[in-house]
């Protein structure tokens, strides 16, 4: 039962990060707190 349950939320932590997350404008790159990263340019 616990390995079903871990392989679930797996699978959701996956399908939320990948796909749902994206979709909604989230992005880990422009999480509060993080300095953007430079560009050649800078």
């Amino acid at each position: 039962m616990t390995n079903n349950l871990d392989a679930l939320l797996t699978a959701l932590y996956v399908e939320l990060d990948d796909r749902v997350l994206p979709a909604l404008g989230w992005s880990r790159d422009h999480l509060p707190g993080r300095k953007p990263e430079l560009t050649d340019a800078e």
